[in-house]
């Protein structure tokens, strides 16, 4: 594969921060024929494992790509986006007034108003 037409594909792929099964699945797809061992961590890290001899090399790099919510188009054809952020429910720990807590330990912190809405939500869908 082309660098240009590698780069078109990864950038193709689905990957908001929160969601991203479907870059993983191509990374995976790209990285299988040069891997002795592919998994995914809890936290959906893709860790590819090549055996041998010699120097240990550690590549580190972000899969997911910048989401956001349009929430309006203007006439002249502006975006209007809005201000927040995607999460997995699954990685939510705990939810107070104050804060998300995920699985992870993070704390974020919630905007006045958001606590009720968000509560709900994740009541709804789960």
């Amino acid at each position: 594969m082309e660098l240009f037409e590698l780069i078109q594909t990864l950038n193709r792929a689905h990957g908001p921060s929160g969601d991203e099964g479907e870059i993983r699945e191509v990374i995976r797809a790209l990285a299988e024929p040069y891997a002795d061992e592919i998994t995914a961590d809890t936290m959906g890290s893709l860790i590819v494992h090549r055996r041998g001899k010699g120097p240990k090399l550690l590549l580190a790099a972000h899969m997911d790509s910048i989401g956001f919510i349009v929430t309006h188009i203007e006439k002249e054809g502006f975006l209007r986006v809005g201000r927040g952020m995607i999460l997995n429910l699954k990685q939510i720990r705990r939810v107070t007034k104050k804060e998300v807590v995920l699985a992870d330990g993070t704390a974020l912190p919630l905007p006045r108003g958001a606590y009720e809405p968000l509560n709900r939500a994740i009541i709804e869908r789960t």
